[in-house]
């Protein structure tokens, strides 16, 4: 009996990619209908198989010149594409498994367990990309760490390991130099970057600089002056230099306000990879401040809402996209959390259209189509207007029923005593009437974020995730 491992060269970095599985399927089964049926073979990539298959002869060879593995060259039966079957007994499928791992990582080839059904990528082992862009970063900064004349302050805002590559980003705050302009010192900081590039290019692009490798980003943010700044510089097409107002705090500003709030810096630099956020504010000096002013907001608000991503949590209501091809916990991918008795106000209109979500509440994942979702929305729409306009209406009753009023009524500090506590249950609809504003508000938080999935994931296989703490 055969333990049977596939090596193969693909352009899908992790195994959550489509490709990946019609690849998978393809080798193991190795039949025409499948190779042609998902065109799995133009998923894959040459590589020299003839070297790699030496290579892993040569490491599973023991010392009496036994060999614990047979390994053939296959080919796809359409574009020829060379890939490895590597057969073992169980008895020696470890030691051959460490080779191949090994092997695997060096070629950053895919070894594929067919008895297990688990892709190892390179990425798994050794993630040469992002490892190259931390070392690149320190070499750079330190080449701009020597204009003590021109710059003030190197920071680093963000560094990600995403879905679609790695990067990381800095702001660069410039210092007043009696011998040039401004626009002279951003011209230094690109003129130092483009001359200590190594098989990179230089994009000037979104108002910064990107240093662009393969498979990383390191992108430099130029704000001017110190941390009073109020320009930022950058280079268009041709290397001219250009400063616009900054129309935002300075960063050095929101490191200020993270280091007195440090329990929203974790938050803060997780928005930093958002698909929503990327899109909306592409220059990352832009979009960290941003991000700082999330913070900021709901830092103040009665609420009990983060803007986050998946991770730990407590006892909240957890909401978020599920996009096709992602994989079920990206960095790219938001999550709401919203704590259970905050939830009560949005959880009347899901369970409207969706039944099921109290007999499975508690550590469930709820998976329901974009449509439905939009459906939410549209009645949350319409509650925040009888909220705001008609909070008499008997159609709103059934809603401030459902809502949490006595947690609302101690955040807003109304529940002092019993008396307090009886006027609020007692009249229910006079009370929301007092706080409308804020429950609408809240309402708009919510209704922005999920509007904002749909616009950067809609297509017809999009999920929306809940899920009960």
């Amino acid at each position: 009996m055969l333990y049977r491992l596939y090596v193969y060269k693909t352009a899908a970095v992790t195994g959550e990619e489509p490709a990946v599985d019609f690849i998978h399927r393809a080798i193991t089964e190795n039949t025409a209908s499948e190779w042609r049926g998902n065109h799995a073979d133009s998923c894959m990539l040459p590589f020299d198989a003839h070297r790699v298959k030496a290579d892993i002869e040569a490491a599973t060879t023991t010392d009496g010149g036994k060999r614990l593995c047979h390994v053939k060259i296959l080919h796809t039966p359409q574009q020829k594409v060379d890939y490895l079957s590597v057969s073992t007994s169980y008895e020696a499928v470890r030691s051959v498994l460490l080779a191949l791992y090994a092997i695997a990582a060096e070629r950053e080839l895919v070894l594929y367990d067919a008895e297990l059904r688990r892709g190892i990528f390179p990425a798994n082992l050794y993630d040469r990309a992002y490892v190259t862009m931390r070392n690149r970063a320190v070499q750079l900064n330190a080449k701009l760490q020597q204009m003590r004349d021109s710059i003030w302050s190197l920071r680093k805002l963000y560094a990600a390991n995403g879905k679609y590559g790695k990067t990381c980003a800095y702001t660069v705050a410039l210092r007043k130099n009696r011998d040039c302009t401004a626009e002279q010192s951003v011209r230094r900081v690109y003129l130092c970057l483009r001359e200590a590039l190594d098989g990179e290019t230089l994009i000037c692009a979104n108002r910064c600089l990107t240093v662009r490798g393969e498979g990383y980003e390191i992108v430099y943010c130029i704000e001017v002056y110190k941390d009073n700044a109020d320009k930022i510089g950058y280079i268009v097409d041709g290397g001219e230099a250009r400063m616009d107002l900054l129309g935002r705090m300075p960063c050095a500003k929101a490191f200020e306000w993270l280091r007195r709030n440090g329990y929203a810096s974790g938050d803060v630099e997780k928005r930093m990879c958002f698909t929503e956020m990327v899109q909306a504010y592409p220059n990352p000096a832009d979009r960290f401040v941003h991000s700082v002013m999330i913070s900021k907001a709901l830092q103040k608000e009665k609420f009990d809402i983060r803007y986050s991503a998946h991770g730990q949590c407590g006892a909240e209501i957890l909401f978020c996209a599920v996009p096709y091809g992602y994989a079920e916990e990206a960095a790219e991918v938001s999550v709401l959390k919203i704590g259970e008795e905050s939830a009560s106000f949005i959880l009347p209109a899901v369970r409207e259209f969706y039944p099921y979500m109290d007999a499975r509440y508690y550590l469930t994942k709820n998976y329901i189509p974009w449509e439905m979702m939009s459906d939410i929305l549209g009645k949350l729409k319409d509650v925040k207007e009888m909220l705001l306009h008609d909070t008499e209406s008997e159609t709103l009753l059934p809603y401030i029923r459902a809502f949490d009023l006595l947690w609302l009524a101690m955040q807003s500090g109304e529940a002092a005593d019993d008396a307090a506590l009886r006027r609020v249950r007692d009249n229910p609809v006079s009370f929301v009437r007092v706080h409308r504003y804020e429950i609408a508000h809240f309402y708009d938080l919510f209704i922005a974020w999920a509007e904002a999935q749909l616009a950067v994931y809609r297509d017809d296989s999009l999920m929306f995730g809940i899920e009960g703490p």
